[in-house]
């Protein structure tokens, strides 16, 4: 399975744990997760992180999550729109329940950003 079912978001919204290790075929996160309002943890092996190319756009709408691995910044599509594929480093703002470490990858060059916390 590439992608988890739309019933995930759309059904499990009280959700708090999503455990996608061992998922290795798995190609992307739901693009609707923010919609799990409850999720606490999102756990994956480091090894799924060459299938990610880039977290969906709303995960910074997780107000609860307190565990998620590693964060892959989306990138800008190539076009002359310009617009961004996946979450931008501005997601994490929005994360303030996060712990532990979290390891922020990049599969290709971002423009300098300021951030205020």
């Amino acid at each position: 399975m590439e992608m988890l079912p739309e019933s995930v978001t759309n059904l499990l919204v009280n959700l708090q744990v999503l455990n996608i290790s061992g998922c290795h075929l798995l190609k992307e996160l739901p693009k609707d997760i923010k919609k799990l309002v409850n999720l606490k943890h999102l756990i994956f092996d480091p090894d799924q992180l060459d299938c990610f190319s880039h977290m969906p756009k709303g995960i910074g709408e997780l107000k609860s999550l307190q565990t998620l691995p590693t964060f892959m910044v989306g990138s800008r599509s190539s076009g002359s729109n310009d617009k961004r594929i996946g979450a931008g480093l501005d997601e994490l703002n929005g994360l303030n329940a996060l712990r532990g470490k979290l390891i922020i990858r990049a599969t290709l060059s971002l423009r300098a950003k300021t951030f205020m916390s």
